[in-house]
C-alpha cells in the first residue's frame, strides 16, 4: 500500500501496487469496527461478486478480493487516473452536448451489462461515475461502486420491499417510495 485515496462512511481506499505484474491498484478496505457484522460482510462480498459478473469496460474491474489474517475485508480493483463526474462538474458546471452524450452512452451501456446479469445498481450519481482521458486525448466513462446494487438472481436478498437505499437527490420515485426495483 502506497499511500490512502480516500474515506468514506464504511471504509476507505488506498492505493497500491500489484508486485506480480508491477501495476497500480485501488484497494477499498471495510472499517474494522464492521468486519463483526454478518450484513456489512455480505454486502462488501456481494459487491465484489457482481462487479466481476459484469465484466464491461464501462465498469471498473475488479480484480480481487478477501479477508486478511487480521479480519481485513478487502476489494482490490483497476486504479482509475480522472476524476468523478462530480469533480469535474464542480470544476466546470457545464458539459458540452457532445460530451454529455458520450458519458451518458457509456454509463448506458454499463447499466446494459450490469441488467442483463439482472443487477440494478441503484446508487446511479455523479459520484459513482469516473471519467479517464484516453491516450488518445479521448473521454472514457466507468460506473463505480455496486455496494447497494440489487442481485435479482440471490438467493438471499438483503433488502425487503419497503427499505429505502441511495442517495435521495438521485433517487428514481420507485426508489424514494421503497417499491421494487428494476433496470428501468
Amino acid at each position: 500500500i502506497d499511500s490512502k485515496l480516500g474515506e468514506g462512511g464504511m471504509g476507505s481506499v488506498y492505493l497500491g501496487r500489484q508486485k506480480s505484474v508491477n501495476r497500480k491498484v485501488a484497494i477499498k478496505t471495510l472499517k474494522p469496527e464492521l468486519v463483526n457484522s454478518s450484513e456489512f460482510v455480505d454486502r462488501f462480498f456481494r459487491e465484489a461478486q457482481m462487479a466481476t459478473t459484469i465484466n464491461h469496460p464501462n465498469c471498473v474491474t475488479i480484480l480481487d478480493f478477501g479477508q486478511t489474517q487480521d479480519n481485513l475485508l478487502f476489494l482490490a480493483m483497476e486504479y482509475l487516473e480522472g476524476m468523478p463526474l462530480a469533480d469535474r462538474l464542480a470544476e466546470q458546471p457545464t458539459l458540452t452536448l457532445d460530451e454529455v452524450l458520450h458519458i451518458t452512452d457509456e454509463i448506458a451501456a454499463a447499466l446494459s451489462a450490469a441488467h442483463s446479469h439482472q443487477i440494478v445498481h441503484r446508487d446511479l450519481k455523479p459520484d459513482n461515475i469516473f471519467l479517464q482521458k484516453t491516450p488518445d486525448g479521448h473521454m472514457h466513462s466507468k460506473l463505480l461502486d455496486f455496494g447497494i446494487a440489487k442481485d435479482a438472481n440471490a438467493s438471499t436478498q438483503f433488502t425487503r420491499t419497503g427499505q429505502i437505499f441511495g442517495t435521495p437527490d438521485y433517487m428514481s420515485p420507485e426508489q424514494c417510495s421503497g417499491h421494487e426495483l428494476d433496470g428501468r
